[in-house]
């Protein structure tokens, strides 16, 4: 891994704090590696061996039923994903699939164990992570019952907003499909919510979304309610 890579690694929350020595054992026996679209990574219902660290691309995080799916998250560099499933040490409960040409880094579960026995910085950053986790997953879980589905997608834009930071339009980094299935809709209902949310101050213009009156989509979005947005 190159050092500025890895020095971008190391400020993630769950590095910031931990003893040097835990951080160059990961380092040490980590492996990065390149995959394809496509791939999958990580197979709901079977064991997690390795921690993995997104460095380029994107991975969707999903779940599926009798057949269907459902899209839980959406992985964005640098950032670590499955630190749970990593902890449980039983069946997965999820899949990941590469969504675009991505590099990963992949800890070994034993690092993991032997850093928490040994190392209390990372014993703690590992607990505020989960207790993160689990506050979104209350979030989101608020979020789809107590909201619209056009309230959903409207924090969804803001947020993405707030992210992209470039002012009075945002582009959709993810395809339609895939942002109604984690958004709890149909793609169908996603491009009707599209075309509803245009009375409430936005345009679309293929993929990128113009906010036209962004003091009537605030309102709308009712950012100052208690339950959070979904994060993008």
């Amino acid at each position: 891994m190159e050092p500025k890579v890895m020095a971008v690694v190391r400020q993630l929350n769950l590095f910031t704090y931990i003893c040097d020595d835990t951080f160059e054992r990961f380092i040490n026996t980590g492996s990065l590696q390149k995959f394809s679209p496509g791939t999958i990574l990580i197979q709901q219902d079977n064991a997690v061996n390795f921690l993995y660290i997104l460095i380029e691309g994107r991975v969707e995080v999903f779940s599926s039923v009798n057949g269907r799916e459902t899209t839980l998250d959406i992985v964005e560099p640098i950032n670590f994903f499955i630190l749970a499933a990593v902890l449980n040490n039983e069946a997965n409960l999820q899949s990941a699939r590469i969504l675009t040409d991505s590099l990963v880094f992949m800890i070994p579960a034993q690092q993991i164990y032997h850093a928490i026995e040994n190392d209390n910085f990372f014993t703690r950053s590992v607990i505020a992570e989960l207790s993160h986790s689990y506050n979104r997953t209350v979030s989101d879980l608020k979020d789809q019952k107590l909201r619209t589905s056009r309230q959903r997608l409207a924090n969804w834009l803001l947020m993405l907003n707030k992210i992209q930071k470039k002012g009075d339009y945002v582009d959709l980094p993810i395809e339609k499909r895939l942002l109604a299935s984690y958004l709890g809709m149909t793609p169908e209902n996603l491009s009707r919510v599209l075309s509803s949310l245009s009375k409430y101050g936005i345009k679309v213009d293929g993929a990128r979304v113009i906010f036209v009156n962004m003091k009537e989509f605030l309102r709308f979005a009712k950012l100052d309610s208690p339950i959070c947005g979904i994060k993008p």
